[in-house]
């Protein structure tokens, strides 16, 4: 079997390419063109979108106010990653989810 597919190289590519290519071509451009609608949307609560650039908005604000409190002490790594931005938005969602159940 090995044998078989070091020797029909071009043909196990060419088996390859027509069975996995077409794939790719309909799913990948589905996928990537539902990535671009929502690449500004960082979360939906009850309808309502919070963007990304909230989210930016909302980190920039918070490591400003950490770096006037801490001053020489402050390390703008707090603010930088994901884990950061995660607990931005979780914090963002919180706020929606308690607005609209008042």
């Amino acid at each position: 079997m090995l044998d078989f597919v070091r020797n029909n190289r071009r043909l196990m590519l060419l088996l390859l390419l027509v069975l996995v290519f077409p794939s790719f071509v309909f799913f990948g451009v589905e996928s990537y063109s539902r990535f671009m609608d929502s690449s500004h949307d960082a979360a939906k609560v009850d309808g309502r979108t919070i963007t990304v650039q909230e989210v930016d908005n909302v980190v920039r604000d918070q490591s400003e106010r950490m770096r006037q409190m801490l001053g020489n002490n402050y390390d703008p790594r707090m603010f930088e990653g994901p884990a950061a931005r995660q607990a931005v938005l979780d914090q963002l969602i919180q706020q929606r989810v308690i607005s609209e159940a008042t």
